[in-house]
């Protein structure tokens, strides 16, 4: 996975493991930033070792993910393969919408409450389905951060 303009995350390969992993471990290495090795004096006067890593007080409310490069693998995924939530430190991200190429032209699964819904320009209305259309791709996905009601 691979950081774009926009802060738009890319998944480029799985390696042969689950797509659930991969999103979960790539998320939280984007929210956890290595700045590189520190070999600078502290204040103290002691040299610094090792590496430094920043972590993001405020991470982003959206995190979109392309996914539009996994057609060009030999494994086949469906939005059942994403994982429902992502934990980063305290915050949770929930998955609240997954875009599917299907027929020339890109079609919705969004998260409405607690129902998944399905949405095709083509047919320009919103019906309750429980898996992804026939023959379509993942395309990207977008996790929402969960923030607390008061």
């Amino acid at each position: 996975m691979s950081k774009e303009p926009h802060g738009i995350l890319t998944i480029w390969k799985t390696d042969g493991k689950p797509l659930v992993e991969i999103i979960e471990r790539q998320i939280n290495s984007y929210l956890m930033k290595t700045l590189g090795e520190c070999r600078s004096i502290q204040r103290n006067g002691k040299e610094c070792r090792g590496s430094r890593v920043r972590r993001i007080k405020d991470p982003p409310y959206f995190l979109p993910i392309n996914l539009y490069h996994l057609r060009l693998l030999t494994e086949t995924y469906s939005s059942e393969d994403l994982p429902e939530t992502v934990q980063f430190n305290e915050h949770k991200y929930e998955l609240k919408l997954v875009r599917l190429y299907k027929d020339v032209h890109f079609v919705d699964k969004l998260k409405v409450v607690d129902d998944w819904t399905y949405y095709d320009n083509k047919e320009g209305k919103l019906c309750y389905f429980d898996r992804d259309p026939e023959s379509s791709l993942l395309s990207s996905c977008f996790y929402v951060r969960k923030t607390q009601q008061i």
